[in-house]
């Protein structure tokens, strides 16, 4: 589930940000569970990347 999660996160957010704008009825009951929601995706992210890998490129002079 992490692995689908990460790989589709980015898509699934921008279709379900667009269905908001269009729909903001239908978006305005998850106005209160929206922090849940942004901090497990970016959770998710944090889990999913390289993380050895983006220290080793942050260290570098020029990323």
């Amino acid at each position: 589930m992490l692995y689908f999660i990460n790989k589709h996160s980015a898509p699934l957010l921008m279709v379900a940000g667009i269905i908001g704008f269009i729909f903001p009825n239908v978006s305005k009951p998850l106005f209160p569970a929206l922090p849940f929601i942004l901090f497990f995706l970016m959770l998710f992210t944090l889990l999913g990347i390289k993380q050895e890998q983006l220290i080793k490129q942050l260290m570098r002079g020029s990323v």
